[in-house]
């Protein structure tokens, strides 16, 4: 019994251990003191793809995009 239970806590560990993260929170890239987010998403877009996380996380609020800080109509971006 013992040693089932020592397996079991141990591929628990492994699997925390081993999991990619699958979501990116704006909110720890600091969005909502900003007054322009793009500059933020677009660099959070780009993590996205580097690490292949697929889910962004706005918290709840009002974010302003301007065009100051965008990449050329994001042409260096597909989206899938």
């Amino acid at each position: 019994m013992k040693p089932l239970i020592v397996f079991l806590i141990l591929t628990l560990s492994l699997q925390n251990i081993t999991a990619q993260k699958t979501e990116l929170f704006l909110k720890d890239y600091g969005i909502q003191s900003v007054k322009d987010a793009t500059p933020i998403v677009v660099n959070a877009l780009k993590v996205c793809k580097e690490k292949n996380i697929s889910k962004l996380s706005f918290p709840k609020g009002i974010y302003h995009f301007y065009p100051t800080f965008a990449p050329d109509k994001f042409s260096s971006y597909r989206f899938s």
